[in-house]
């Protein structure tokens, strides 16, 4: 259960909360259709995991052109 992980964190609660009434105002409901929460991730200043390296690759994405970013391919 989600909540009971991030009980000590009060931010967390609060963002759970207006998350929960966001989803509920759309038709979700996070009590009868569980939500799940991964392990505990350390992020350094450069946006990166700490220690995390096959987590760090999920933040990287392959290009295939034409749909390479800032690339001109007129």
């Amino acid at each position: 259960d989600v909540l009971r992980q991030i009980a000590g964190h009060r931010e967390l609660v609060a963002s759970f909360d207006a998350m929960d009434q966001h989803l509920g105002r759309n038709g979700f409901d996070v009590h009868r259709t569980p939500l799940l929460c991964s392990g505990w991730r350390s992020v350094e200043s450069g946006g990166r995991f700490a220690g995390e390296d096959p987590g760090n690759r999920l933040l990287e994405r392959s290009y295939r052109s034409p749909f390479v970013p800032g690339r001109d391919h007129a």
